[in-house]
């Protein structure tokens, strides 16, 4: 019962999944055939359309290159009508050999053309009353009252039309009368003859009957129904040829060509309306006379073999659709029954919930992916374990807790090997490491942290083995690198540790510093060289960032004498009292700078940089100045901070110096002014005194002679001792130009002693000497 009722639930799923099959055939055969079918019918219709409407563009076009050159013959034959002599208004006469020569002459031009009927001369100003043909002369009047009797149109008619003729004109006339009384169409081509533009002396009238016109035009119909016109530059009709079942309203097909030639100019084949019904209209224009040539056709009767070739294709499409069903059927049979089978082999191995409500396919994607998951499950838990004992492997080497136990067996369950004779550890130890937090996130820094990983283990594969791990602190990466004698020589692990650096800074702009250990012979003794490199890592602090730095070239800094900077820091101190800022700066690098070039060891040179930095806050607190807000934080930043470079440290330290410079100036400024007018008080009293010097005015004052003058030229612009000498030469000037006390007697009042250095300095102060002086000023006065 029970397996009755699996089968039973089984061919309901067989069903479904069939169908779907079967419709998934289905829709492709929809989709290939709409494309396909699209494409052909859309290509084929639009051929087929064209072709026909480009035959009977060049049916029409052959009618108006026909036209065209049977009106070109006719302007010529009047041209030379017109170049005649003897058919001059002079030359022809109304009777005798004139008159016959006339006709004759006539004659010869209408023989040569079989398009027209007759060829006739009119000079209305010479011979009103005359016509003369090729057929033989008339009188003006009986020719369009008795000879040919046409409708509507008489002498009169014609002087109107040449009086407003410019160009040559075709012009339908209606004649009657002519016999037994038959009533033929004849049409009249008139082209004016004239000596200008402005002055016309006659007219060439061509007859031409509609027969002519008929044979030519009847081609663009052929077997069709329709209307075929010739009509002028204006859209007056000169023509109309229509074929027997053609029903429209006359006004009604006018209406619709002119409406399609001023909205389509360009196109030659249009579609419009007339009464409800659509029709085709196809339209050349000759570029001689500017007349257009139009076939109106009903649509229907244009596209039926269009429509013909639509049904043949319809047929062939649904028999293709049908062949389709058939061959969708037979794949989807096909493709099922192995589908059908393999679920029959899964269900007794799988237990999987929900099975009766599923079709095959799903049941096998779900043990499928059962088995997967095992199998996923599996590989990552090796994945894992064995990771994480290649890493705590890697770290036992390096920080020497690999135990006396047999390590070789350690190494080989990690998957590690060490087929060449020496090994060397390199740190790679990312610089800016806050940067580098602030610019990516938490998974991004892990997957750059693991691409670097494996990095350095491939780009070891180019000199040796290498395994590489990340160090407690997140920043530094250990790479044990395992490489033969000849590579070690060649410095190839120098090469390797540049190679990452430049495609580090490149790609993802990371700078690192590289520290390089010596080589080791056994892989138990990997811990001195990590120590080893891990102290020339540190060495970054004297060489910067970025660098490559092996043990052997910082091993020699131990070995330097220890040297002090106490000269230079009272320099500094100096320096920073006096607010010289830019004796602070070189002061600051020349002490770094000494470091670097000594050799000093890195803790000695540590020391030294802790010094500097208390020196500088020994200045801040003696000013009274720690606790300001501008000099409070730059404290904090040097005490708390720890710089990984000099360069640092130098950029900050250089800034506290600018900064307190910068306060004690301001400071120096505000106590200058008052300074400067004790200063001006003690000259005023002593500058008689010969021995008066700045070192002398300096101690009275207690400060240095540098300060004093520096402070005096800030806040009066010149130098004390020049104001002194000013302050002499203007006294000098006032006993010269008021008493007659001697120059020498002069000279001792105002502190001079020596006679000759005196006379100089006046000279070179007012252009003349001391007696000189008197005598102008007195002489002027």
């Amino acid at each position: 019962m029970g397996a009755r009722v699996k089968m039973r639930a089984l061919g309901n799923k067989v069903k479904s999944r069939f169908y779907k099959y079967f419709f998934s055939y289905m829709l492709l055969v929809v989709i290939v055939l709409t494309i396909m079918g699209g494409i052909v019918y859309h290509s084929f219709v639009a051929a087929l359309g064209a072709e026909i409407g480009d035959s009977t563009v060049a049916r029409l076009t052959q009618i108006k290159h026909i036209m065209d050159a049977k009106v070109n013959e006719m302007n010529r034959m009047a041209l030379q009508i017109a170049a005649n002599s003897a058919l001059t208004p002079f030359m022809v006469e109304e009777n005798g050999y004139a008159l016959y020569r006339t006709v004759s002459e006539l004659k010869k031009y209408k023989s040569t053309n079989a398009f027209i009927y007759d060829v006739m001369l009119y000079y209305p100003a010479q011979h009103p009353d005359r016509l003369y043909a090729a057929s033989g002369t008339y009188d003006a009047d009986a020719y369009f009252e008795t000879v040919y009797k046409f409708a509507g149109y008489r002498l009169e008619d014609l002087d109107s039309t040449l009086e407003r003729l410019n160009i040559p004109v075709l012009q339908q006339l209606q004649m009657a009368g002519m016999q037994e009384g038959t009533s033929l169409k004849r049409y009249i081509y008139i082209e004016p003859l004239s000596h200008n533009r402005d002055e016309r002396y006659g007219a060439v009238l061509f007859f031409i009957e509609e027969s002519s016109i008929y044979t030519i035009m009847q081609q663009a119909l052929q077997d069709y129904y329709g209307i075929t016109y010739i009509v002028s530059e204006q859209q007056e009709p000169l023509y109309r040829l229509e074929n027997a079942g053609m029903q429209a309203a006359e006004s009604a097909v006018r209406s619709a060509i002119r409406a399609a030639a001023a909205q389509e100019a360009g196109n030659r084949l249009q579609n419009a309306s007339i009464e409800g019904k659509q029709y085709s209209i196809i339209r050349i224009r000759s570029d001689h006379n500017y007349w257009s040539y139009i076939t109106v056709m009903p649509t229907d009767q244009f596209m039926s073999q269009v429509q013909k070739s639509k049904r043949w294709f319809e047929y062939t499409v649904a028999a293709v659709f049908l062949i389709g069903l058939l061959i969708a059927f037979i794949f989807s049979v096909n493709n099922y029954r192995p589908l059908r089978r393999l679920v029959k082999k899964l269900e007794p191995h799988h237990s999987l919930p929900g099975a009766a409500g599923t079709d095959e396919y799903d049941l096998i994607s779900r043990a499928v992916g059962e088995m997967e998951a095992q199998k996923e499950g599996l590989l990552h838990q090796l994945k894992s374990q064995a990771s994480e004992l290649k890493e705590q492997t890697m770290l036992s080497l390096l920080y020497g807790r690999m135990t006396s136990s047999p390590w070789e067996e350690r190494l080989a369950l990690a998957s590690m090997r060490f087929a060449h004779e020496l090994g060397v550890v390199l740190l790679f130890h990312i610089d800016d490491y806050a940067q580098f937090l602030r610019l990516h996130s938490t998974s991004t820094r892990h997957l750059l942290k693991y691409s670097l990983v494996k990095m350095l283990e491939e780009l070891s594969e180019e000199i040796g083995v290498g395994y590489s791990v990340e160090l407690p602190g997140n920043r530094t990466f250990a790479l044990l690198l395992n490489l033969d004698e000849a590579a070690a020589e060649n410095g190839r692990a120098v090469m390797l540790a540049d190679k990452l650096q430049q495609f580090l800074a490149h790609y993802w702009q990371l700078s690192v510093t590289v520290g390089i250990g010596s080589c080791f012979e056994d892989v138990s003794l990997a811990h001195g060289s990590f120590l080893e490199a891990s102290q020339a890592v540190r060495y970054r602090f004297i060489k910067g960032c970025g660098q490559i730095i092996s043990y052997e070239d910082v091993r020699l800094h131990g070995q330097s004498p220890n040297w002090q900077p106490l000269e230079l820091e009272r320099e500094l101190v100096l320096a920073l009292r006096q607010a010289r800022a830019d004796d602070a700066r070189q002061i600051v690098t020349a002490i770094l700078q000494n470091i670097a070039e000594r050799h000093i060891p890195l803790r000695a040179a540590e020391l030294i940089c802790f010094n500097l930095v208390n020196t500088l806050i020994k200045i801040l607190m003696e000013l009274g100045v720690e606790s300001d807000s501008r000099f409070r934080d730059l404290i904090n930043v040097l005490a708390t901070e720890e710089y990984e470079t000099m360069e640092l440290l130098e950029a900050s330290i250089i800034r506290l110096c600018e900064e307190l410079c910068a306060y004690v100036e301001q400071q120096t400024a505000a106590k200058g002014t008052g300074l400067t007018g004790k200063i001006r008080e003690y000259v005023a009293e002593h500058y008689r005194d010969s021995g008066l010097t700045l070192e002398i005015i300096a101690q009275q004052f207690s400060l240095s002679p540098s300060y004093v003058t520096r402070v005096f030229k800030d806040c009066t612009g010149h130098t004390l001792m020049r104001y002194i000498d000013n302050l002499r030469m203007e006294k000098v000037k006032e006993l010269l130009k008021h008493t007659d006390v001697p120059l020498k007697d002069i000279m001792n009042e105002v502190g001079y002693n020596d006679q000759t250095n005196f006379i100089r300095k006046f000279k070179r102060s007012e252009g003349l000497t001391p007696i000189q002086y008197r005598n102008v000023i007195r002489d002027g006065s």
